[in-house]
């Protein structure tokens, strides 16, 4: 189980910066997404052309854009409870 909502783990990747992206589920739980979601996991770069910090504070929340080749993500998660 997990104590986030699946949007906050979608933006995770973009978020994130790893030599290894690491995406885990299982075949049975990726049957229930939205096909939005398995569209977004099987089309999100791996590496970045270029990260802007769009706003954020250390241990409350965070915002980032980045863009590989013309296409952009922005994504943003909170740390508060």
């Amino acid at each position: 189980m997990s104590n986030t909502i699946s949007s906050f783990q979608l933006a995770l990747p973009v978020l994130f910066q790893s030599g290894i992206q690491n995406l885990a589920e299982t075949p049975e739980g990726m049957s229930h997404m939205p096909e939005y979601v398995k569209d977004l996991l099987r089309e999100i770069f791996a590496t970045w052309d270029e990260t802007k910090f769009v706003d954020g504070f250390p241990g409350e929340f965070v915002i980032l854009a980045r863009r590989s080749g013309k296409t952009w993500y922005i994504a943003g998660i909170n740390g508060g409870g």
